[in-house]
């Protein structure tokens, strides 16, 4: 090979090394984990009764999305019924959602005159406990209200008219929503769901998306969800204890050693 051939089919290092990309993502977007997330499944193929390759039909009809709800995703309040809790959490009265409304604060409230209604037995009980134990009990209804309940609620003792009402089960002060448009359809919409107690490798709040949450202990206020995670780790825990180890070569004499095994 002459020299002119050389030089023609030789190229300098710089046009043939390839940088190495930096690391880090600075075009980095939330709805990227939509994508990477989608992973399609192989297509089951069966054979018909024409002997010709078909597609099996599906093992079940149900999506392995579980549906939204206050029972797959722990982190969201139960709106069903509002409740009003004495001091020790327990729950004194309950109102149907068309009884409360919201103020312009964000909380709900009830009436007064409504809470008096749902409170009048337990008023009643309170009385004559306290007449069996001879213990002080203010005469005035709504003296006593306020004195029961003026531990949980301090607003009511300055608000004649409305008493705050709280959801059967608050909402998680991690769980943030964010209602906002697709990154590349501007007129279709999509719901972040995050939990700002967690993050990301990325340093991103971890998303929820449309995954189950069962059970969190991270949830504020607390939620009664701690039976599902004791009953995890008591079956977890009677796993293990049933656990059988089984040798990965036989043991028998002969086969690969022993008395008459191998030379």
């Amino acid at each position: 090979m002459s020299d002119d051939e050389v030089e023609r089919d030789s190229a300098p290092v710089g046009d043939v090394v390839v940088e190495a990309e930096a690391e880090g993502d600075e075009d980095w977007s939330p709805f990227d984990e939509i994508q990477e997330d989608f992973k399609p499944g192989p297509v089951v193929k069966v054979t018909a009764a024409d002997g010709l390759p078909t597609y099996a039909p599906p093992l079940h009809d149900e999506s392995d999305i579980p549906v939204l709800s206050p029972d797959t995703l722990t982190c969201m309040g139960d709106f069903s019924k509002f409740v009003l809790r004495g001091i020790f959490g327990d729950v004194v009265a309950e109102f149907d959602p068309a009884d409360v409304e919201r103020s312009p604060s964000g909380r709900w409230r009830a009436s007064k005159r409504a809470v008096m209604e749902k409170m009048s037995l337990e008023l009643q009980r309170v009385r004559q406990y306290g007449e069996a134990h001879e213990l002080p009990v203010h005469p005035d209804d709504e003296q006593l209200l306020t004195q029961l309940l003026g531990g949980v609620n301090p607003g009511m003792a300055v608000n004649h008219a409305w008493i705050e009402v709280f959801p059967v089960r608050p909402p998680c002060r991690h769980y943030a929503r964010q209602l906002t448009q697709f990154e590349l359809n501007a007129q279709a919409k999509v719901m972040l769901r995050v939990c700002a107690a967690r993050r990301t490798t990325e340093g991103a709040f971890m998303s929820l998306r449309d995954r189950a949450m069962w059970a969190c202990e991270l949830r504020e206020p607390h939620a009664e969800s701690s039976a599902l995670l004791d009953d995890f780790d008591t079956a977890k825990m009677q796993e293990g204890a049933r656990r059988e180890h089984v040798p990965i070569f036989s043991q028998e004499p002969g086969i690969f050693g022993g008395e008459h095994g191998g030379k």
